[in-house]
Formats: C-alpha cells, structure tokens, sequence
C-alpha cells in the first residue's frame, strides 16, 4: 500500500496551491479579466501562506503555527466570498471584509490558545471555508457572463468538490491514513480549479475578441447606414443649407428641392454674402443685420423670417433662415452654418388661419348660443361670449381664468362628466341635456354640445350651449299635466270599484302620495271623513293613514271641525297651506320633525264630506297647479264617496225591498192556506148539493146555484193554487218531483180535462203528435199545469168557431218543443212582453169580459225555467197566440 507523509502530503497541496494561485495572479493580470479574479488570487495567495506556516512549526512552536494557518484559512474564505460577490457585480464594502477578517482571527485565537476540542477548533471554520467554495462552484456553474457553457460548470463543479472535502477535514483528519490522502486530494482540487479557471479565461478571450469584431461591423454598419441616412436627408430636403467661415466670407451650399424656387438657379456652389443680402427685401434687411451681429459679437443663435426677391421673376418668397456658430476646437476657427427653407406657403397658411380664426371670433361673439371656450388640460376658461354673460349674469373678468367648477355653473356634476367622458373618446360631444347656475342660483337648464379644437396653437374646448328653460319648463308642464291626468283616471277608476268606502279612500291615498313627485312629499298622509260626533258637533276621524307617525295618528283620530289646519280646511270649505309647523298646528307631539301640508276639503253637495291631508317639506313653496290638481282629486273622491254612500242606500232600500216582497210572499202564502181550507169545503158541500147526494133541494133553481156556487169555488181556488205556487217560486221553496214521462200520454190528458170547456165554448181541439216522441225527465204535475194554463187562455181568447192547436216536436238538436197555438184575438206587440209578467193583463175591449188574475203566463215561464228550458209567446192582434215551450235536450230519454 502506498503511504504519504504528512510533509510530503502538505507540500504537495502547497504546490497545487500555488500553482492556482499563480493562474488566478495571471488572469488577473489579463485585460478585461472577469470581475472577482483579483479577489480570488489574494484568496489562494493567503492559501499558500496557510500551507508554508506548516513547515513553521519548529520556529514558533505548534499552537502559534496552528493559529498561523487557521487565521490564513479564514482570511482566505472572507476574500473568495468576496471576490464571488464581485463576479456577481455586486460589492462586499471593505468594512465587512475588515470585520469578517478580524472575527475569524479572534475565533482562531480562543479555539487555539484556549486549548479548545479539535472539532470546537476546526468544525466551524472548515464549515465556512466549504460552504464559501460549494457557494462559489455553485455561482460558476449557473452564471455564466459571457454567454459560453465550457468551462464553467467543469470548474464549478470542482470548487464543489473542493468543498465538500473542506466539510469532511474535521471529522477525518485525525485518522493518521487520511491526513498525507486529504492534503493529495486538496492538491488534486486546486490543479483541476487552475486547469478549468485557464479555460475560462481563454474562452473568455475568444468571447471578447469576437463580440469586439461585431462591434466593428455593428460601427461600420451604423457608419453606412448614417451615410446613406445623410444622403438621403440632402436628397429629400427642401431648402438650402449654407456653410461658410467666417475669415473666408464665401461660403458653399448644399441645395435641396426648393432651392430653384428660393434661390432660381441648382448649379452654384458657392455663395457670395453680399449677393444673399441683397436679395433680401429692403424692409427686412435691418433685422436680418441685427441678427447677424447678435451671432457674431455674442455667439447667439437665430431663426428669423425674411423676404427675398427671386432673381428671376421677381417674386417675393419668405424665407426663415435658422443659423449658429461652429467652433472648431482642432483649428480654432470659426464657422457660420445656417438652414435656408421657402416658408411662402407656411406664410400663406398662417394668414388664412389668421383670417379664419378672426372669422370664429367674429362668429363666436356674435353667436346667440352661450358659447365659451376652455383650456383643455386645466379646464379654465379662456373666452366667453355676449350671450353667455347676458345668460348668466357674470362679468367678463369673473368668468375669463376660472373653470365651471369654480364658478359653480354646474348645478349637477354629473352633466359635466358625461360630457368630459364622451370629448375622451370621441373627440366631441353633442346636445347633452344638462342644468347650469347662474350667478343669482336660477337653475337654466341647457343643451351642450362641445368639442376639442385647436386656437392659436393652443388645444382647447369648445362649448356651445342653447338656453332650454322655457322648452324644458314647457315640457315639464307637459309632463306634469299628462301624470295628473293619469292619476286622476286612476282615482276614477278606483271610485267605479265597488271597495268598502275604507278600503277606497286607503287605496286611493296610496296611489296618490306616489303619484305627485312635483309636489316635492314626504310619502305621508291621510283622509278624514266627517262624521257627527256624540255632543251633536262634527268631527274629522282619520280613516286613511300613509306612514303617519303612530303619535301622529294617535292624537288625529277625531279632529273637530276649525281645530288644526285640516279642521280649519273642513270649516271654511278652503285648501289650506302651510310651509312649516306654525301657530295653526293645535295638534303635536314631542319629537314632530318639521313639514309643511295640504289639507283639501272634499265636498259632497256643498257638505264637507272630508278632507285630504298630504304632507310636504319645510320651506315647500305653495303652487296655485298643486292646489287646482288636488281640488280635481277632492272632488273625485268626492264622487267615489258619494257613489258608495248612495250604493249603501240602495242596498239598504233593496234589502228593506226584499223583506217586504218575502213579508208579502209569506203572508200571500198563509192566506192561500187559510183560503183554501173553507173554499174546499164550500165546493165540497155545493157539489153534495148540486148532486142531491142526500136527497132533492126541492126547488130546481137550487140546483142551479149550487152548480154556480161550485164553479165559482173551483175557479178561486185555481187562483189560490197559482199564488200559492208564484210565491213558493220566488222564496225558492218549490222543488221538483223529477221522474220519465210519456209526452204524449200527458197531452192526452190534458185534452180530456179541457174537453168540456173546449165544447161549452165552441171550439176545435186539434192534436198534432207524432207517435215516436221521447221521454220526458220532468215534473209531471207541473207540465201538465203549463199545458193546462195556455189551453185555458187559448180557449178563454178564442171567439166560437175558432180552434186549438196542441203539437210536440223532437228537432234536429236534440231538443223538445210544446206548442199551444189557438186563433183567438191574439196580443197587440206592445203589450206581448207586459203579459209576461205577474198579474200582467191586455186592457182591450176585446179581453175586459174575460176573468183572470194574470198569472198563468208568468208562472208558466218560470216552471219551464226551472226546468232548464223556456216559454216564448208570438201573437198579432186579431192572428191569434202561439206558445211554445221548450225543453233541452239533457231532458230527454229514449222511448
């Protein structure tokens, strides 16, 4: 096994050392060497010491070299980190160099010369030393300067590694195999760090070298291209540039595409001054003169404007002449360059803007809009015109220096930055409705239109306004007018709603506090109605109530008439006004915030039937349209109480109606009853009497009166039983005994009943039924009591001779038709519907001997309707009648 001595071992990392701390001296040395090398030479400099102190041992004894070498070892890390900060470009002040250099040493002291532990000794100062060079392997490998990869990340990978074994040195160092191994290895470190730093430093060089070359060809470039921009720029010019010395009077020009228009000729190259001069206008010489002394006594440049005559037509051009000194520092002398351009159009140009900027002048004062105009960056405002000023009432010198702002035009700021907003992006803005102040704070409302516009060089803003106050007041009444005429509609249509008169006046109130926005209210009111009160006087009770204070409405349950405002309303049938809480407020309460009211009577027949009380601000101005619009919105709600009051009389007289018709329906009830009983035994006794059941009367004209007695009987009975079923018909308590009858079996029965009157009477009784008629479903007692009351009038109007027609019919829909037709005297057509009704009769000559109470007609109709069906009745006066009744077709049954 081969084995190293620790001197050989030292030696030989002394060597290495050195070795790298001569390539680090000789890239320092190097121009443009990379920044930090100087650092890291003294670096590795003091390192070489470190391993000479080594071999000092036997001159100054073991703990003095010891320190020796550790203070160097340190001193040399404190100097890489430092020279690693420089590499970065950054700068380690050399107060924390000094600083780091004497802690280190006082570290090396006390470890040494305290006979501290070898760990306590070396741990942290080889920990230090490591972690600077890892720190330093670490910068090489990620920044590399000069934008090549070799060499950088082979050398800081080395310094790493040389790091890592600086970390390993306390722990391994007493092993006596490591020691000769660990100094070989640091010699190996430093020799691989010397060959990477020289690699560095070559490409470094060749980096330079080339971007230098590029740099020539970037110059050479940018020389041409300056050449061929200059050439360019004397081909493309417009005037003339003239170059002279000041001891040498000619001087040379370079002309450019105006100098035939300026000078008349391309060819001259040199120009003689006098000559220039006097082509200059004789008004302008003197001040071209005093420009020219100015240059030459005082080294002033100029720019002047002159006229020359040109040399061949004669014709005034002008001129601006830019001129100025060179001093030549090599030569010293002197000389004159100046810049000759044609500016006759320029000229042109100015005077017609000078003519149409007059012309805006003159325009702009003269305009009957309110025109200004303001500064666009600060808003101030430059001019005004006459109509602006009359408009608003300032002075010229109150307006002319200071923004809207200042002057409070703007009544609302928003107006103001919508139109800043719209000039931002669009450049103008157009007929914006906007509300200025004048200057006694009159509100004018206005259309604004403005727009950027260039005066005098100056950017600017102009604004033109047109006075809209009387079209804007118009409009409002217009306005107003239209919301007063939809409120009041409203109210209309609430009147015409058949609502408690409670829940009238509550709904109408509501409508109306929001319904009046030009009456500036607090959303608050109410509605009294009069009412009398107990001690015989009249009182305002409260009976619709919108966000009134609970106090408020509280104490306002019961006002009396010429108490308050709204009973001074109610007593003296007048609006009243007030603007704030005054002496006429009799009712308040602790904590009333301050308002102002209306309280408008509402008069019904020229008694006051309430009063509307609408709450408004403090300082409200009273207006003679608010008054007139709530005495239009008193006076419907008049009409809406007085309509509800008198729909609460008639439903009382209906109702008093009602009980009075049942009262007169119940009473025709029990006396029917109390009719019928004696009359059944009347007739029953005269038919015992008429039949001599019991033996003969004796006399034959008993007979006779018995038979009159009976019939007479039967036919009031009849009478009873039809009252009888009319009144049960209209208290509703009638009901039908529904079963299947056969139509045609019930209209033989009929003709069978009446077959003795038809006889006595002299008639024709006809049938017309088909034998295929359906079933019936219906109260078989009741038709036949229809059938039986139209034959009965049929035979009682149908003269001898005449006849009787009884038909049913089955129609296409599904429907039943009776029919009872005669060919009697018939109905005159104004009477037919007269007939119709109870105890209805025709009052003709022709019907005055037939009795009748006028019933069976009526009652007919309504047992048809009861059965889902109808009666209707055609007749003409000497044509006879028809009457038919229906039945629907949900009646019918299969036969």
């Amino acid at each position: 096994m081969m084995t190293f001595s620790i001197p050989t071992a030292v030696l030989s990392a002394l060597a290495g050392t050195a070795v790298l701390f001569g390539v680090l001296v000789y890239l320092a040395r190097v121009p443009n060497a990379p920044r930090g090398v100087r650092w890291w030479a003294a670096a590795f400099g003091l390192n070489v010491l470190r391993h000479a102190a080594f071999f000092s041992t036997p001159l100054v004894g073991h703990e003095v070299a010891v320190f020796l070498g550790e203070t160097l070892q340190a001193h040399s890390v404190v100097f890489l980190l430092a020279g690693t900060l420089a590499y970065l470009g950054r700068r380690l002040s050399p107060r924390w160099v000094i600083g780091l250099c004497a802690l280190t040493m006082a570290w090396a002291a006390v470890t040494v010369f305290g006979a501290a532990g070898f760990l306590v000794q070396t741990a942290p100062l080889y920990a230090f030393s490591g972690a600077a060079m890892i720190y330093t392997g670490w910068v090489l490998i990620r920044h590399r300067s000069d934008g090549h990869h070799a060499g950088y990340p082979f050398t800081g990978t080395a310094f790493v590694l040389w790091g890592l074994h600086r970390l390993d040195y306390p722990f391994l160092r007493q092993a006596e195999w490591f020691a000769p191994w660990g100094f070989l290895l640091a010699h190996v470190f430093s020799m691989v760090v010397a060959l990477g730093l020289i690699v560095i430093v070559q490409r470094h060089h060749l980096w330079q070298a080339k971007r230098e070359m590029e740099d020539r060809q970037r110059a050479e470039q940018a020389t041409h291209e300056s050449g061929e921009r200059f050439r360019s720029l004397v081909e493309n010019m417009r005037g003339i540039i003239f170059c002279r010395s000041e001891k040498d009077r000619p001087g040379a020009f370079i002309w450019g595409a105006d100098a035939q228009t300026i000078a008349g000729t391309v060819q001259q190259e040199r120009a003689n001054v006098p000559l220039w001069y006097e082509s200059v206008h004789p008004e302008d010489r003197d001040a071209y003169l005093a420009a020219e002394r100015l240059r030459k006594t005082e080294d002033v440049p100029f720019a002047i404007e002159y006229r020359i005559s040109h040399p061949v037509t004669g014709q005034l051009r002008f001129i601006r002449e830019i001129g100025w000194n060179v001093h030549d520092a090599t030569s010293g002398r002197t000389y004159f360059d100046s810049y000759i351009v044609d500016i006759t159009d320029e000229v042109a140009a100015r005077e017609a803007l000078r003519r149409s900027e007059e012309m805006f002048s003159k325009a702009f004062h003269c305009s009957p809009g309110l025109s200004n105009i303001t500064d666009q960056r600060t808003g101030r405002i430059l001019d005004v015109n006459e109509a602006w000023l009359s408009v608003l009432g300032f002075a010229r010198d109150e307006a002319v220096g200071r923004s809207g702002l200042e002057l409070g035009l703007w009544a609302d700021i928003e107006d103001r930055n919508a139109i800043i907003r719209e000039l931002e992006n669009h450049g103008r803005a157009r007929d914006h409705q906007a509300t200025w102040r004048s200057r006694d704070g009159a509100i004018r409302h206005v259309l604004v239109s403005a727009e950027h516009v260039e005066l005098s060089g100056q950017l600017s803003v102009l604004w033109v306004a047109h006075d809209i106050t009387e079209r804007s007041r118009s409009e409002a009444r217009l306005r107003r007018s239209a919301a007063e005429e939809t409120a009041l509609g409203r109210l209309l249509h609430l009147a015409l709603v058949t609502d408690p008169i409670d829940d009238y006046l509550q709904a109408s109130l509501e409508m109306l506090v929001r319904s009046v926005p030009w009456l500036s209210p607090i959303t608050q009111g109410g509605i009294f109605v009069a009412r009398s009160s107990d001690t015989g006087g009249r009182v305002l009770r409260l009976t619709a109530n919108f966000n009134m204070a609970p106090e408020l409405a509280t104490l306002c349950r019961a006002v009396p008439f010429g108490t308050c405002l709204c009973g001074r309303a109610a007593a003296e049938c007048e609006i009243q006004f007030a603007d704030c809480v005054d002496h006429r407020h009799e009712t308040r309460f602790d904590g009333m915030t301050p308002h102002g009211h209306y309280s408008v009577p509402i008069i019904i027949g020229g008694q006051v039937a309430g009063v509307i009380v609408l709450y408004l601000p403090a300082g409200h101005r009273r207006e003679a349209e608010a008054e007139a619009f709530l005495g239009r919105v008193a006076g419907v709600l008049g009409m809406g109480m007085a309509a509800r009051q008198a729909s609460l009389a008639l439903q009382a007289a209906k109702t008093e109606a009602e009980a009075a018709n049942r009262s007169k329906t119940e009473f025709l009830a029990n006396m029917s009853h109390e009719l019928r009983t004696p009359l059944n035994s009347i007739i029953g006794f005269s038919q015992i009497m008429e039949t001599e059941t019991f033996g003969q009367l004796g006399d034959a004209r008993y007979a006779d009166y018995a038979h009159l007695i009976n019939e007479s009987g039967t036919h009031l009975l009849t009478v009873i039983s039809d009252l009888l079923d009319v009144s049960r018909v209209e208290i509703g308590s009638l009901r039908l005994e529904e079963s299947e009858i056969d139509v045609r079996c019930l209209i033989e029965s009929c003709r069978t009943m009446v077959r003795e009157r038809v006889d006595h009477a002299g008639l024709t009784l006809a049938l017309d039924v088909p034998d295929d008629l359906p079933y019936l479903r219906a109260d078989e007692v009741r038709v036949k009591q229809i059938l039986l009351n139209l034959l009965s009038n049929a035979i009682k109007f149908t003269p001898p001779g005449g006849s009787v027609t009884i038909s049913a019919s089955a129609d296409t829909g599904g429907s039943l038709t009776l029919i009872v037709a005669d060919t009697g005297i018939g109905i005159p057509p104004g009477d037919i519907e007269h007939v119709m009704t109870m105890f209805g009769q025709v009052g003709s000559t022709l019907t005055r001997d037939r009795d009748g109470a006028g019933i069976g007609l009526p009652l007919s109709q309504r047992l048809a309707e009861m059965h889902g069906g109808t009666l209707t009745l055609t007749a003409e006066p000497g044509g006879g009648t028809r009457v038919a009744v229906c039945f629907p077709v949900d009646r019918l049954c299969a036969a």
